[in-house]
Order: structure tokens, then sequence, then C-alpha cells
């Protein structure tokens, strides 16, 4: 049996301004507390298109881009724009694990790619016995 290809999704926003560490991070900042003011929760999410409109959780990419270093955090902050609007609305097949570490997690890695040609890889996390997704994690994709 062949493996599905993966198709990138096409996303319309740009790559997070700014250059420094600190610029990223405040406009990162600013972004989340944005979508904690439409939730009206005090942990902020997005709807997903793919997860048939179930929410996906930030919670965990805080800590997850606060265990990398600066210069990685810096390189993942700018793609966060386009992140979230993947999240929002792709429909592509994802690839989809089984999380070798917990049975009970299943992982997805949503591919996209932005007008300039910048691909990037979403990787959510989907907690099987709670039914909660949440965002991990996104990182250029080079192949």
């Amino acid at each position: 049996m062949r493996k599905q290809e993966i198709i990138p999704f096409p996303v319309k926003a740009r790559v997070l301004p700014g250059s420094s560490y600190d610029d990223l991070r405040k406009n990162a900042v600013k972004i989340i507390n944005n979508l904690k003011g439409k939730s009206g929760k005090k942990n902020p999410f997005v709807r997903s298109a793919y997860f048939k409109k179930d929410k996906v959780f930030f919670d965990l990419f805080w800590k997850h881009i606060f265990d990398k270093g600066r210069k990685i955090r810096t390189q993942r902050l700018k793609l966060l724009l386009m992140s979230i609007e993947l999240i929002k609305n792709s429909h592509n097949q994802p690839e989809i694990k089984t999380n070798p570490n917990r049975k009970r997690e299943n992982l997805y890695r949503f591919y996209g790619v932005n007008k300039t040609g910048y691909k990037f890889v979403v990787q959510i996390k989907e907690d099987i016995k709670l039914r909660k997704k949440f965002f991990i994690s996104v990182y250029p994709y080079k192949k």
C-alpha cells in the first residue's frame, strides 16, 4: 500500500514581523492575548476546520517553545500567525502517528506553505481519552 502524499495547505499570512527575539515575543504575546479575548477563557484556543470545529489549545506551545534555545524560539515564533491560520482553515489530511511514549495520544503533522514559498509544519497533539487537542509546535520544513 502506497503512503498518501501530504499536500501543504496554502496560507495567506506572512512571517511574524520582527527581527529580534524580544520583538517577536511581544508580537506573539499580543496575538495569543487576542485569542484569549475572543475565546473569553483563560486558555486561548482556535477552532480547527480539520477537527470539525473542535478547540485546539495553545498552553502546551509555550511550555514546548521555552525548552528550546533562543535561536530556535525566534525561528518558531515567526511562524505563529501562519500556524494559527493553518489550524483554523486547513481541511488537508495530516500525517498521523500514535505517540510512542504515550499510547493514548495521537500526533498530527499539518504541512503548510505561504505565498512566498516558505514551508512549515504544525504539530498538534490529541489526548484520545479526554478528546482534547493541543498545539505543540511549528517549525520550518526543508526537503
